[in-house]
């Protein structure tokens, strides 16, 4: 928080007014924001000296040291924030003020009091500090590595890899700080620090809190028993907690609470003359963000003209099927889980009968899209593509057909869950027992009335054309029938049944109240709603590419860069949000991998009554004796 009164909002302009008020300018504000912006800088770097320091303690000395290091914690802890005003009462003793130079930029001067500098300070600070806990924690990993009784106790190695994490983002602090210093006058090299610097004290100050989370069993289960609001004892590991809690965690969620808004957005107009600088506007920073637009938006461009595929359509290409793979296996885990004689006791509704179907219609869009779409519009197989059998004939015909059949298919059958939904939560018990009778009627339904849509393609034939150096599907308009017409029908009508039936089981869920039983189900139309949501996206983008498909090239270049990951989202998550919403599907999952047996509800009611008639049979015979 104060490092961003002492730099974001000064430097943003947005405030110049402001700070220009005489009552702001100078006097006690200025030169307090300074001062605790310098003392909590090296109260935060002395803190996590003694915090490496108590790894080694706890890790590789005898007990002895650790009982003098507890007996004496609450006096080294004084120590570490009294040492900084000993280095920064110069500030308060010289003051400081906000100076505003044109064009629009403001930042605070401290007045020299003995010529004692600041940025010299904290250099010194910085490289002896970071020295002494680089020291620190090499003594500590020579001892773990070198002998294994110090192996044991691996919940307070695990913290020393905490520790040892976040020294590495101080080093990289500390380094730019130590280049600010020696390369002062060097505006290109200074340009490149001040743009660094917020992001890695962001890092070295937010991620203290999630590196616990990882690596401290204590707190992870202290952080679970929170989340389900149960009552426990703290369980502190060697008061390495009080001694994170004192200031890295606390003190610097309090600094950075609100650290990142204003020099995050380049393109926001907040740092125009910076951006128009020369020695900014070539080199490292402009390429950066050369390469993040051509990551997203360029790669996908249909006026491509190069002659090999870029190295970012590589990882691309590649980062897509590395988690593609997993979850293919995880619809197939989830099949297996729902479908299994085992298990399948749980599984018996309408709903979870209709999501084995969307689940398999899912995994063959997905792996259908890739064929058609994703691996020839790569570029990197294009001597595979230009194999006349591959190019051209009944093999991009069938894919072609499949890619529009299994969409249509997709849709139908989402919106029979939604329908689900709404019957199941919302209807009265006879149309629940209609909809029983009509489901397989339905999902032959959903298997047929697609080819009413896609027959067109197979008389037409499909084959792969070459645009630059990529390849499209495309295919023979027969009878002038258009693809883009019939999915923009179909997404838009299915989107919009679903979104009907969703309204109406919201409304029935805040009029009525809910018991234990439709609870259950209530929740399943939460993972139903969630899926909604993205179809509705997938919805919105097909209307704007069909309505910009010939004016606006940019428009349907970023479509077609947003599409794959959208088709990846709504086909592969069906099994996470199951994993989410359903209880049953949770059991089954544990009871797999722990071989537990699973009891249906039935069989348990079952086994509680023939207790209940056995314990009476009992009480019987024993009164007649």
């Amino acid at each position: 928080m104060v490092d961003w009164l002492l730099l974001r909002i000064p430097h943003s302009g947005i405030f110049r007014n402001l700070f220009k008020e005489p009552n702001l300018a100078s006097g006690w504000p200025p030169t307090l924001i300074l001062f605790v912006s310098y003392y909590g800088g090296y109260a935060q770097i002395f803190n996590l000296a003694l915090i490496a320091l108590n790894r080694l303690i706890v890790i590789s000395m005898p007990k002895q040291y650790y009982f003098m290091w507890t007996k004496h914690l609450k006096y080294i802890t004084i120590a570490v924030l009294l040492v900084p005003v000993a280095l920064t009462w110069h500030i308060l003793a010289g003051g400081a003020a906000f100076t505003c130079p044109p064009p629009d930029m403001c930042f605070i001067m401290h007045k020299r009091f003995l010529g004692i500098r600041n940025s010299l300070y904290v250099l010194i600070v910085s490289l002896v500090t970071g020295a002494f806990i680089f020291l620190v924690n090499l003594a500590t990993i020579y001892f773990v590595v070198s002998q294994a009784k110090f192996r044991n106790n691996w919940g307070e190695i695990k913290l020393f890899i905490l520790t040892f994490l976040i020294f590495t983002l101080h080093l990289v602090h500390a380094a730019l700080q130590t280049i600010a210093y020696l390369r002062g006058k060097d505006q290109a090299m200074m340009a490149i620090v001040f743009f660094l610097t917020p992001f890695v004290k962001d890092l070295t100050c937010l991620s203290a809190p999630w590196f616990l989370l990882i690596t401290s069993n204590a707190f992870r289960r202290l952080t679970t028993k929170a989340l389900k609001f149960k009552k426990t004892k703290p369980n502190d590991s060697s008061l390495f907690a009080k001694h994170v809690s004192m200031t890295p965690l606390f003190k610097d969620l309090i600094v950075h609470l609100i650290n990142w808004p204003t020099l995050r957005i380049p393109f926001s107009g907040l740092f125009n003359d910076f951006f128009r600088d020369p020695t900014i506007e070539t080199g490292c920073f402009p390429t950066i963000l050369i390469f993040i637009n051509y990551w997203h938006v360029h790669v996908y461009d249909m006026n491509a003209t190069e002659t090999s595929p870029s190295t970012s359509k590589y990882i691309l290409f590649y980062t897509s099927l590395g988690y593609s793979i997993p979850c293919y296996a995880l619809y197939m885990f989830t099949v297996y889980i729902l479908s299994s004689k085992r298990y399948n006791k749980n599984f018996k509704t309408s709903f979870f009968t209709l999501f084995k179907l969307q689940a398999l219609l899912d995994l063959g869009n997905e792996l259908f899209n890739w064929l058609c779409w994703r691996i020839p519009f790569s570029g990197l197989f294009n001597s595979v593509m230009e194999i006349p059998v591959i190019k051209t004939g009944p093999l991009p015909t069938a894919l072609y057909f499949l890619c529009y059949y299994l969409p249509y298919s997709q849709l139908i059958c989402f919106v029979l869950i939604s329908l689900n939904r709404l019957v199941v939560i919302a209807l009265p018990p006879k149309f629940q027992e209609l909809w029983q009778r009509s489901l397989w009627p339905c999902m032959v339904f959903v298997l047929v009335f697609p080819i009413l849509l896609t027959w067109h393609i197979l008389i037409g034939g499909a084959f792969f054309s070459k645009m630059g150096d990529v390849y499209n599907a495309n295919y023979n308009k027969f009878g002038g029938i258009r693809n883009s017409l019939y999915m923009l029908v179909m997404t838009v009508s299915a989107s919009g049944l679903s979104f009907i039936c969703n309204i109406c089981v919201i409304v029935y869920i805040v009029t009525h109240k809910t018991t234990k039983k439709s609870w259950t189900e209530i929740k399943l139309f939460f993972m139903t709603l969630a899926l909604f949501v993205i179809h509705l996206t997938q919805a919105l983008l097909q209307l704007v590419a069909y309505v910009n498909v010939s004016c606006n090239a940019a428009c349907l270049s970023l479509i077609l860069t947003m599409n794959p990951y959208l088709t990846d989202l709504a086909c592969l998550s069906s099994p996470v949000f199951l994993l989410l919403s359903s209880s049953p599907f949770r059991t089954a999952v544990k009871a797999f991998f722990t071989n537990a047996r699973i009891i249906s509800p039935q069989n348990s009611i079952m086994k509680t009554q023939n207790i209940v008639v056995r314990s009476k049979v009992s009480n019987m015979s024993s009164i007649n004796t």
